[in-house]
């Protein structure tokens, strides 16, 4: 059962408590002149609060034809006390061509995780409120939909743990298919110099990132955008 879908035709709001349903969410995304890719999200509902976040890039244009991608990053997770705790992720360019192959297991018992990225390995100490990269943008819409604004989180990368400093702009009107939407304008800084992550939540859509970008040096380098949403029950 659709319980909220986006096209150029309208969107029907959600439900409360839907932010951990099943979904699936569609970008077209474009950057540096020439990528062209279009990144499905979906989130499956296993059973024990067990979950499967998956993001997909497809490109097409040139780097179609040269045969790039897709790229899959995905997240296993559990819920566990309210809280979202990775089990397992990796980020793979099912190609070969860019030799991404990044992998991490998170070991909760013994409060350690092994990781991967093509020959290096490590083993770092991990802590309850440690996310992957995938699950942190869930982790952000859960709090907002709680009422919080955090404005740190602790993310594991594949060879190190970052604390994300998250900053509250405003909300702005942002238009989907010709749709105007409210959208919570959020700034991630990773740690890296000269370049940020924006996004923008719509409340409307239990903040679903309706648009993102990618800034370094005060340029877009790559923008995404809302093409559809589905939420199933």
């Amino acid at each position: 059962m659709c319980l909220y879908f986006l096209t150029s035709v309208g969107f029907i709001a959600a439900s409360e408590n839907t932010i951990l349903q099943s979904f699936e969410s569609t970008y077209d995304l474009r950057g540096y002149g020439v990528l062209e890719v279009e990144r499905s999200v979906t989130l499956l509902q296993e059973e024990n609060n067990h979950y499967i976040l998956r993001a997909t890039n497809k490109a097409s244009g040139l780097a179609a034809l040269v045969g790039y991608g897709p790229i899959i990053e995905e997240s296993r997770f559990m819920m566990a006390s309210g809280q979202i705790r990775p089990l397992s992720y990796k980020n793979i360019d099912e190609s070969g061509i860019s030799g991404l192959d990044d992998t991490i297991i998170f070991d909760w018992d013994q409060k350690i995780s092994n990781s991967k990225r093509k020959e290096m390995v490590f083993s770092i100490p991990i802590t309850p409120e440690v996310l992957d990269p995938l699950t942190i943008v869930l982790r952000v819409r859960l709090d907002l939909k709680a009422g919080l604004r955090p404005t740190l989180y602790r993310v594991h990368e594949t060879e190190t743990i970052r604390t994300y400093h998250i900053s509250y702009v405003t909300t702005e009107k942002v238009n989907i298919s010709n749709i105007e939407l409210d959208g919570i304008h959020l700034v991630v800084d990773a740690g890296r110099p000269n370049r940020r992550l924006h996004y923008w939540l719509a409340p409307a859509l239990d903040y679903l990132p309706i648009q993102m970008q990618q800034i370094h040096k005060e340029k877009v380098e790559v923008r995404a955008i809302l093409t559809l949403s589905l939420i199933h029950i």
